[in-house]
């Protein structure tokens, strides 16, 4: 039996809209076979069209499907609605496509498309991977922060700089912590809508150029990349000994004052510099691990009023639509404002 659908692929010509297969017969491993219902646009898929992302390549991986009954029956019950964890090491097609078919061992993915809960809106459930990572970072920062005798973020003044999907979610987790926060952005426009949308209030959010030296006892920073002047803007706005947590993008053998940001990032290690007079801190957050996609899925389930992440969508596309919408995100003139998600079924 044989089911044709399609797929956006990423190809060297950039993404393109492809008719692929679905071939029932083959059972040479255990497998998935899944039909994505709704899946998020993450940066990371448009610095993968630019061909500007090092190292890892997660294209469509911000995924809400239910598993299909082709799949191995003994991995996942067909008709189940999951997620998609895409650190667990599987093999897998594009997620931008009417089906999606993954492989590995059966431990691998059943951690890899963890069941979400049945009365979970399907809206929310797109931001389990973003806020899974944004959670990660959070215990980074915290596990960092034990390091010099804070034991508890509440009270505590951090910023987070950039006010992308990622910067949201960390504001609005350590903002349930309790801590002291401002979502910091070079520009207004995010800050706006973030306002206008009541995802965070407006005393919650900061122009960056109205930041004070001195002013936070930690930075989270979240700029799809981490440049120079961003990082060193960040090191200036912390009180002596404060911590700046590296979570935007950094590039293999990228330095600063010797150290390698890139790999103190990836693992997640810290590092005291000496800029502006005296100590400060860097520190690195990667990924997500299997408990952060479990504590995310919680926060969804639970967070209500306090988590209003879907109010972060800000556009939808097609199918057929997405390769040209990729494109213009990729372009260099090109930017948007909160999150754009893949209405597939």
């Amino acid at each position: 039996m044989m089911r044709a659908y399609r797929s956006v692929d990423l190809t060297e010509d950039g993404p393109r809209l492809v008719t692929r297969t679905v071939d029932a017969a083959r059972r040479l491993e255990p497998r998935l076979v899944l039909r994505p219902l709704k899946v998020g646009v993450c940066r990371s898929d448009i610095k993968e069209v630019a061909g500007t992302r090092a190292m890892r390549r997660d294209f469509g991986h911000e995924v809400v499907a239910v598993v299909d009954e082709l799949s191995a029956t003994d991995v996942l019950p067909p008709g189940a609605i999951v997620g998609f964890d895409p650190h667990v090491p599987i093999s897998r097609t594009s997620g931008f496509a009417e089906y999606m078919i993954a492989s590995a061992n059966r431990a691998s993915l059943q951690s890899a498309f963890p069941i979400l809960p049945a009365s979970m809106n399907l809206d929310r459930a797109v931001f389990v991977e973003p806020l899974a990572c944004a959670h990660h970072s959070v215990e980074r920062l915290s596990d960092h922060l034990r390091c010099f005798g804070t034991q508890d973020l509440s009270g505590l003044p951090v910023a987070i700089i950039g006010a992308g999907t990622a910067g949201v979610l960390q504001a609005l987790i350590l903002k349930a912590r309790c801590a002291e926060i401002k979502l910091v952005n070079r520009s207004e426009a995010r800050l706006s809508m973030l306002a206008r949308a009541s995802v965070l209030p407006r005393h919650n959010l900061m122009l960056l150029q109205a930041c004070r030296t001195g002013m936070f006892d930690a930075v989270v920073i979240s700029t799809s990349f981490v440049f120079p002047e961003i990082l060193e803007q960040s090191l200036r706005l912390l009180r002596l000994g404060g911590i700046a947590l590296i979570f935007g993008g950094t590039n293999p053998g990228q330095q600063y004052l010797a150290i390698d940001l890139d790999r103190l990032r990836r693992t997640e290690a810290l590092a005291r510099v000496v800029v502006a007079g005296g100590t400060r801190w860097l520190g690195g957050t990667y990924g997500a691990t299997g408990d952060d996609v479990a504590a995310a899925i919680g926060l969804l389930t639970a967070g209500g009023r306090s988590l209003p992440v879907e109010k972060l969508i800000t556009s939808r596309a097609k199918l057929a639509e997405l390769p040209a919408r990729l494109a213009r995100l990729a372009s260099e003139t090109s930017s948007y404002v909160g999150k754009m998600v893949v209405d597939v079924a």
